[in-house]
């Protein structure tokens, strides 16, 4: 996951899970089969080569650009403490504070104050993973 390429996966499927109508952008854009093959690639159980996803996100954004949309940016979060402090003698039970990748692709993060519950993961095909926090 160390790979650049996957700062702009994280954004395309943050993209494509608030607006489903992009996938139909890209589509009639000529992008589809692009996107299908991205998103196979993603959801395989082996690691896909990050060229090949670069080659595919690449191409992905030629299509956003010829419609007329912006290229795919980056977006970067503060990764919450993994453990918080509680005074002694108090105890708490584990905290959802925000989302992952499911998949553990991308670096795509949604704090809690952006859903109010687990956003989807086009990507993934399924609902993102719990980031918890474990108080000690």
């Amino acid at each position: 996951m160390g790979h650049p390429v996957w700062e702009r996966v994280a954004v395309l499927c943050g993209q494509l899970s608030d607006r489903p109508q992009l996938r139909q952008v890209i589509e009639d854009g000529g992008g589809g089969a692009e996107l299908a093959f991205l998103l196979e690639a993603i959801r395989a159980a082996n690691d896909p080569r990050p060229e090949r996803i670069a080659e595919l996100v690449d191409a992905l954004e030629q299509v956003l650009r010829t419609v007329g949309l912006g290229s795919l940016s980056t977006r970067s979060f503060l990764a919450p403490a993994a453990e918080s402090n509680l005074p002694p003698n108090m105890t708490a039970r584990a905290t959802t504070v925000g989302w992952t990748c499911p998949v553990a692709r991308c670096p795509r993060v949604v704090l809690r104050e952006e859903s109010a519950g687990p956003p989807a993961c086009v990507a993934g095909d399924t609902r993102m993973r719990p980031y918890r926090v474990h108080p000690r």
